[in-house]
This record gives structure tokens, C-alpha cells and sequence, in this order.
């Protein structure tokens, strides 16, 4: 079972770690008029990462449980 939290733990740590990065940078590349350009579609890819970070966890979650044979009691 602990095997199980340290996935998804890890899953939603690297999600948000990569999102937030990929906020840092939209917003970096938005104040810097040059990159003024890029900014949208990193930003976008931020947010697709956040919002994909839960669905995510819950395919490793039932992959991992799954593979544990912890099925749910009926």
C-alpha cells in the first residue's frame, strides 16, 4: 500500500512542479516584449498539465491498485 501513496504522490508532485514552471515561463516570456509572442501557448500548456495532473493519478492509482489486486469490497 505504500508503494501506491508514493506513486501518486510523485505523479502530483511532478505534475504541479512541471506546471508551475511552465507558469514561470509564460509570464516571464509575457514581461520580456520580444517573447511577448510565446507566452500564450506556454501558458496554455500549464494549464492542460494542471488540469491533466489528476486524471493522471487516478490512471496510476487504478493501474497500481489493480496490479496489487486491491479491489474495491462490494
Amino acid at each position: 500500500m505504500a508503494d501506491v501513496n508514493r506513486a501518486l504522490y510523485w505523479v502530483l508532485v511532478i505534475g504541479m512542479t512541471i506546471s508551475s514552471g511552465l507558469f514561470a515561463l509564460g509570464l516571464a516570456a509575457y514581461a520580456i516584449a520580444s517573447l511577448e509572442q510565446y507566452s500564450e501557448p506556454v501558458l496554455f500548456s500549464a494549464t492542460v498539465v494542471l488540469i491533466a495532473t489528476p486524471v493522471v493519478r487516478a490512471l496510476v492509482g487504478t493501474i497500481a491498485f489493480t496490479m496489487n489486486r486491491q479491489m474495491r469490497a462490494a
